[in-house]
């Protein structure tokens, strides 16, 4: 039995990040659609990397990102895929706005990880500080 699922992906102004996550979730999809359930992981993701470039996406694969516990090194993990479309200067408020699934201190290590990495520098103190590329 096949099912199919029309699902309509929005942008909205209500979400600062709303258009490149349609884009993902639209690249998502094609694959998806296209390939079906069955394969490999590997195959899905090289799939993806394939139409997240035909889209425009900036993005990296296999990303090892740091784990710290303590402000000590404690090993690595490895994501997928990392989408960067993050204007210059941003605030930790437009981090949240962006992935409001995401724990407010998940978000907090992830930026000191890449401040930490010299990928990002703070300006400023406290609720005023901006972040810079």
């Amino acid at each position: 039995m096949i099912t199919l699922i029309k699902i309509k992906v929005m942008s909205d102004d209500k979400h600062k990040y709303s258009e490149l996550t349609s884009k993902i979730i639209g690249c998502s999809m094609k694959v998806h659609s296209a390939l079906g359930n069955g394969f490999q992981e590997m195959i899905y993701q090289r799939s993806l990397a394939i139409e997240m470039e035909t889209a425009g996406l900036n993005f990296q694969r296999e990303y090892e990102m740091p784990s710290y516990y303590d402000k000590h090194l404690v090993g690595t993990r490895r994501v997928d895929f990392i989408v960067e479309k993050l204007s210059d200067e941003f605030s930790f408020s437009d981090v949240q706005q962006s992935c409001p699934g995401i724990s407010f201190s998940t978000l907090k290590r992830s930026l000191q990880q890449l401040k930490k990495k010299n990928i990002i520098r703070t300006i400023g103190k406290g609720r005023d500080a901006k972040y810079r590329k």
